[in-house]
């Protein structure tokens, strides 16, 4: 499993994005960051950011929090606690985790979470420390050792998918209607005017499962940089796909006449609502389309 650091798609201080910037005051740079993030988490299949360091700058902010709903839609871990429930849910649907403490060794750890665990009282709890550079075995002698204190803690360790999906159905929001890409190929390059044909493949992450009276996948060509949409398409479903299971569409599809950068963007639907509302993002594909009398490489 792979999670972005901290604290993103590059090293900064979150909530220095934000107005007002001290002592920069420079103009609001987070629509900057969002884009840029967006690309790299979108080509890595990266949902999850398990640290966001702010440094200096004090405590994360609910609108630095929300400056990864778009891009880290299973969760993020704060480094400090902003008070409160130590966990919570932006818009509803991104998990937001605060880190509880450092841990250095197994000998000094193991009170630091029992410690933790009583004072977060309710159960299941969702709790989140530090470790660096630590080998499997510690791992496995850790999870031992707490199950053998007598402290009533019975602890499981999770992948960063699987805890934040426990802990956003705990917070009373949905997993359905989540995906991942798992392939896409369509060309890069093709000339202008032409008909590209290749497969996408998706992956069913939610908990529902997809029905083809309900589900589709809806295809988008945006000029790249203008957000225009020229042209849109709507692939039906061939059959049920359960939680797990993948579906893959063979599609043919024709491009814009003049030559440029344009983005595919893909979305799977339920009726008439887009997984990117609830999931954070869709799929994109960026593809250069060059003059007919233009010999493209594909």
């Amino acid at each position: 499993h792979f999670m972005a650091g901290d604290s993103g798609a590059g090293y900064v201080n979150p909530t220095q994005l934000l107005p007002p910037r001290e002592p920069s005051q420079l103009p609001d740079a987070s629509h900057v960051w969002v884009h840029h993030c967006r690309a790299w988490y979108r080509r890595f299949g990266l949902k999850f950011t398990g640290f966001l360091i702010n440094g200096s700058a004090g405590h994360l902010t609910a609108a630095a929090e929300r400056m990864y709903l778009t891009m880290s839609p299973d969760g993020i871990v704060n480094q400090h606690r902003r008070g409160g429930s130590y966990y919570h849910a932006v818009a509803g649907k991104m998990p937001v985790f605060d880190m509880l403490s450092d841990i250095d060794t197994l000998e000094s750890g193991l009170p630091v979470i029992r410690q933790k665990a009583e004072e977060c009282g309710e159960r299941p709890r969702f709790l989140v420390f530090r470790q660096i550079l630590k080998s499997p075995q510690y791992y496995l002698d850790l999870l031992a050792a707490l199950k053998g204190t007598g402290s009533g803690i019975e602890p499981v360790f999770c992948d960063p998918h699987t805890f934040a999906e426990l802990a956003r159905a705990k917070l009373g929001a949905s997993n359905d209607d989540q995906y991942s890409l798992l392939f896409n190929a369509l060309p890069k390059q093709a000339r202008a005017g032409d008909v590209i044909a290749g497969d996408v493949g998706l992956r069913n992450d939610g908990w529902n499962a997809w029905q083809p009276a309900e589900h589709s996948l809806q295809i988008e060509v945006i000029r790249y940089g203008a957000g225009d949409v020229i042209w849109q398409k709507t692939l039906p479903l061939e059959k049920t796909i359960q939680p797990g299971e993948s579906a893959v569409w063979s599609m043919e599809l024709p491009t814009p006449d003049f030559p440029g950068e344009y983005l595919m963007h893909f979305d799977m639907r339920r009726r008439d609502v887009p997984f990117s509302s609830i999931a954070g993002f869709a799929v994109e594909k960026r593809i250069k389309l060059v003059r007919a009398d233009v010999a493209a490489t594909l």
